[in-house]
């Protein structure tokens, strides 16, 4: 009897080890979601609405510049690509959507678009290429002239990233620049896949 109560000792030690070891063992962490970060330089945006269009056809995703930053977080996994409208109660109501310009044609990664640079390139990227990660752009912000939808000169918004991000980050097609602005009213799609493009006259 002695023996036997000896030899079952001697198995349920290393069983009782080896479920301890199991039980703190750290358990895998799910995968944080997709998030962009657009700090915002130049001209002083605070409470500026900025919207994330995603190529996915869903509703556009607004946030608010607070502290000269905005941020957009995918509810889960990758953020599509898309891309960025700005407005303001301060600039000329065009009936349009301004978008954020990621690139100009003809300018290399990682330089630096003057103001008046932006203003003379004739074709501009509006589209970002999304991100299953972290992702984060300085855009500059500034205004230029231009008619409300009463017809009365008024300041109208132009932002651009920069530097120049990576083509690597810049999605889609060339549109034509307005004064370096690409101005929608309706719809774009930012990856070839996704169908063509819709736009509409603005009114």
């Amino acid at each position: 009897m002695n023996m036997f109560a000896k030899r079952i000792s001697f198995v349920a030690i290393p069983a009782a080890v080896v479920l301890g070891f199991v039980g703190f063992a750290p358990s895998a962490s799910a995968a944080p979601n997709a998030e962009v970060t657009l700090n915002f330089v130049g001209l002083n945006c605070e409470g500026c609405t900025v919207t994330y269009t995603p190529d996915s056809g869903a509703t556009g995703q607004p946030a608010t510049i607070k502290n000269g930053s905005a941020t957009f977080t995918a509810a889960s996994g990758a953020l599509a690509p898309g891309y960025f409208a700005i407005d303001g109660n301060q600039f000329a109501n065009l009936n349009a959507e301004t978008t954020i310009s990621f690139m100009y044609k003809g300018t290399k990664p990682g330089s630096t678009v003057s103001r008046s640079q932006a203003l003379k390139s004739n074709k501009v990227f509006p589209c970002w290429a999304g991100t299953d990660a972290t992702a984060e752009f300085t855009v500059r912000v500034g205004t230029v002239t231009d008619r409300n939808a009463l017809g009365k000169n008024k300041r109208a918004v132009i932002a651009w990233v920069q530097p120049t991000p990576a083509t690597t980050d810049v999605s889609g097609t060339s549109y034509p620049a307005d004064r370096g602005r690409f101005i929608l009213n309706g719809d774009i799609t930012c990856s070839s896949k996704n169908g063509k493009n819709i736009i509409l006259p603005i009114l």
